[in-house]
């Protein structure tokens, strides 16, 4: 079983992930309660485009092994692809509870609140990720096009610029920029 699961890491490493995918699926005929291999199970079938199977997968790693924030996060991801926002919104929630000074899930947090229309919450949720990591280009950019739909044009120019600084080759901020100087 242990040769069956480093073939299976080493294909999901090499982005082989349909054949990573039907080795977990082997291994997990035996082992059953391996949540970890239910995360990579997971993963590999949202690399293949399959959300609704990674959502399944993901929520069977968390009842085996439920203080993962990591797979929360996984979660979110999968379940905002199958636009599921609210859920992908509490399940950030409780990626954060066990890890509130992840940037990385606060700024996710921040675009699906966003997405949700729920703008306030959104930016503070955002600002907080600048808090724990003032240099995350990307919650920059995020921030900024929470503050442009909240009608805060110039603060939002400052937060495309900041990403622009700390990553001059971010396409996605300098076209917000770009949009939002020719409003």
């Amino acid at each position: 079983m242990k040769e069956l699961l480093a073939r299976a890491l080493a294909f999901h490493q090499a982005g082989r992930f349909a054949e990573a995918e039907q080795l977990y699926r082997q291994f997990l005929e035996h082992n059953p309660n391996d949540a970890d291999v239910w995360g990579c199970l997971g993963i590999a079938s949202q690399a293949l485009g399959r959300p609704l199977e990674a959502v399944a997968s993901y929520e069977r790693a968390l009842v085996l092994k439920p203080r993962q924030p990591a797979t929360y996060a996984n979660l979110a991801t999968a379940q905002a692809q199958l636009g599921k926002l609210t859920d992908a919104a509490a399940s950030l929630q409780q990626a954060l509870a066990l890890d509130p000074q992840r940037a990385e899930l606060h700024s996710n947090l921040g675009v699906v609140l966003s997405q949700l229309g729920r703008l306030d919450e959104a930016a503070a949720v955002l600002r907080e990720a600048l808090r724990l990591r003032p240099d995350y280009a990307e919650a920059h950019n995020n921030l900024g096009l929470v503050l442009a739909n909240q009608g805060k044009a110039d603060e939002a120019v400052g937060h495309y610029k900041r990403a622009l600084e700390l990553r001059p080759d971010y396409a996605d901020a300098a076209q917000n920029l770009e949009m939002i100087k020719k409003k």
